[in-house]
């Protein structure tokens, strides 16, 4: 009786295994997931995959509100079969378990009284259970290019990026960089995960690139958020004038040398 027990708990356990498998298999064939529900009036719009994470997809985005708080994630445009959503139906936002399949309609949702506001979110697909995460967004006031390449210190702010546009969230700066590394300091609050400081004036986290001394090449790179202070920076060779555009709810930036 006990090896029939130990034997039939190993089976139960090969099954987990196996399903987990076969499900991260199956991710690993999508390029992209895509979010869809009341807020993108159903429309699917893609996300991005984590550079770090190949079984990760992030996005930020304005919740604003449109009659509708439902949302989930789809593999394709226009294809409803095999989605991800909560195991339970109308989940809150807060709600962090995902299964991808057919047989339920189950989504999240968000209240009207939650709406209106920006929001971070990710779907890990490369775990089991899967995990969603959520959280509001208010961008931080006061952001920093930070680095030798700006002529400081990691930590010695030398130019403040201004809003584009009076967008608190896509901030830019022009001016020279100098061979070095840099990165973006954030001072003040924010809502949600990474709040860094308590209130306007303290010392913020660190956005950084997503791998170390990441050479720019004009495109939309991602970056990563840290509290620890930050190890990584972008890599400039060669001295010149410099377009930094920082998208800080996308979490992107771009770096382009002008004149070349």
């Amino acid at each position: 009786m006990k090896h029939h027990v130990r034997g039939a708990l190993s089976l139960a356990l090969l099954i987990l295994v196996l399903s987990g498998c076969r499900t991260i298999d199956r991710v690993r064939k999508n390029e992209t997931l895509y979010f869809v529900g009341g807020f993108s009036s159903w429309d699917f719009e893609p996300m991005r995959r984590d550079a770090n994470n190949p079984y990760r997809f992030k996005m930020g985005r304005m919740m604003t509100w449109k009659g509708d708080g439902q949302f989930k994630f789809g593999t394709k445009i226009n294809n409803w079969e095999n989605q991800y959503h909560p195991y339970t139906a109308n989940a809150p936002f807060s709600y962090t378990l995902a299964i991808r399949d057919s047989s339920e309609n189950n989504t999240w949702l968000l209240h009207e009284a939650e709406s209106n506001r920006a929001y971070k979110m990710s779907l890990d697909t490369g775990v089991w259970p899967m995990k969603f995460v959520m959280f509001p967004f208010d961008a931080y006031p006061a952001v920093y290019i930070s680095g030798d390449a700006a002529g400081g210190g990691a930590m010695n702010p030398a130019y403040a990026l201004s809003p584009v546009d009076n967008n608190p969230y896509i901030m830019s700066w022009q001016g020279t960089l100098r061979p070095g590394t840099f990165n973006f300091l954030c001072e003040g609050y924010s809502g949600g995960e990474g709040s860094g400081g308590e209130s306007p004036g303290d010392p913020g986290p660190v956005f950084q690139p997503w791998k170390d001394r990441l050479t720019p090449d004009g495109s939309e790179q991602q970056v990563d958020l840290s509290d620890s202070g930050g190890g990584r920076g972008w890599l400039i060779e060669k001295e010149g004038v410099y377009l930094v555009v920082f998208d800080q709810l996308q979490e992107y930036a771009q770096v382009i040398r002008c004149g070349d």
